[in-house]
């Protein structure tokens, strides 16, 4: 009885359906305030060539909700005005952050599934005659059994996500770059 119970389960896992959408929605990262740092005129860009997200094995291919970039960029807002930065379409600081790529390529097994996640972003900041471009990239790995969950991969793109947006507000060469005293004077 036992086996054909696990015989079923396997069945029934390889009936999962492929999602049509990847609803990524990340919080914003929780940040500690730095007092000391200047108003930005802050842009975001969706770089990616395409919307998708998720690559299976068979070929198909999930993209990402037309929203996304609108929330990611938000959510980025939010932890700017956290950690300390007033945005201002006046300011002459500009920070311009590109979402390069999100992307989760998704292997099958026998009775478990593989995903390598990635999310590079390319942080562009300038201020007076000076510009500084950094590159972010988070990875991560999901390792789950038997087939694919969208729903797991989403979360773990979401926390992806967040970890790379905490990785760019508290980024040490940024946060001089805009610091009061020992950054370029506006």
């Amino acid at each position: 009885m036992k086996a054909l119970w696990i015989t079923a389960c396997l069945f029934l896992a390889g009936c999962v359906s492929v999602p049509k959408t990847a609803w990524l929605d990340p919080d914003a990262p929780v940040v500690m305030p730095d007092a000391s740092l200047v108003a930005v005129n802050f842009r975001f860009d969706d770089q990616r060539p395409n919307s998708v997200a998720l690559h299976y094995p068979d070929g198909s291919q999930v993209s990402t909700d037309p929203e996304f970039p609108l929330r990611l960029q938000q959510r980025l807002a939010q932890g700017l005005e956290a950690r300390g930065y007033a945005i201002s379409n006046d300011a002459n600081a500009q920070l311009t952050v590109s979402l390069q790529s999100v992307q989760a390529n998704i292997g099958h097994g026998l009775v478990r599934h593989t995903s390598d996640l990635t999310v590079v972003t390319k942080v562009i900041a300038r201020r007076g005659n000076h510009t500084l471009t950094r590159r972010f990239t988070t990875a991560g790995k999901l390792t789950a059994p038997l087939k694919a969950d969208a729903g797991r991969i989403e979360s773990e793109m979401n926390r992806l996500l967040e970890k790379n947006m905490l990785a760019i507000l508290t980024d040490s060469q940024l946060s001089r770059f805009f610091n009061v005293t020992t950054g370029e004077k506006e």
